[in-house]
């Protein structure tokens, strides 16, 4: 069965199981629920909830991609890469038309450091103490502009 994504809704966390602790989760997600620039997905598969994913506009033509994955995830983390993949296309590419999309990953974050590059997204940087005083790294994927002739 392939994999999808819908709007995110409050009743999704019923049925998450987030695959790392995330204290004070339901706040959290309030805080993005309730934000206008914020575009959150809820990716499925097979009826399983694979984590969830959003997209803040935090610039004009800058957007920010996060994700959360749950228990499900790293036995589907081709569906849900590609699910990621599509939102960020659909939302920021198209949508905003972004030349910018940055993602933050936990420097300890092996596994979603590979696959944000495997996104195409290049490193420029170490961000101290960014969320909850732990180091992350600065990822963008630039849009490639046509030379001038």
């Amino acid at each position: 069965m392939t994999s999808e994504y819908l709007l995110f809704s409050s009743g999704h966390l019923d049925f998450f199981y987030p695959l790392w602790e995330y204290e004070g989760l339901g706040e959290y997600l309030g805080h993005i629920m309730a934000n206008p620039n914020i575009h959150m997905r809820t990716i499925v598969k097979e009826n399983l909830i694979l984590g969830l994913a959003w997209v803040s506009i935090i610039h004009p033509g800058v957007g920010e991609v996060s994700t959360m994955p749950s228990i499900y995830m790293p036995d589907n983390s081709f569906s849900y890469i590609k699910q990621v993949k599509k939102l960020i296309k659909e939302e920021c590419e198209e949508n905003y038309k972004c030349h910018r999309v940055q993602a933050a990953i936990d420097i300890t974050d092996e596994v979603s450091r590979h696959w944000i590059e495997k996104l195409g997204f290049k490193g420029e940087g170490v961000m101290k103490e960014w969320h909850k005083n732990r180091d992350h790294y600065l990822y963008a994927r630039i849009k490639e502009w046509p030379q001038e002739q």
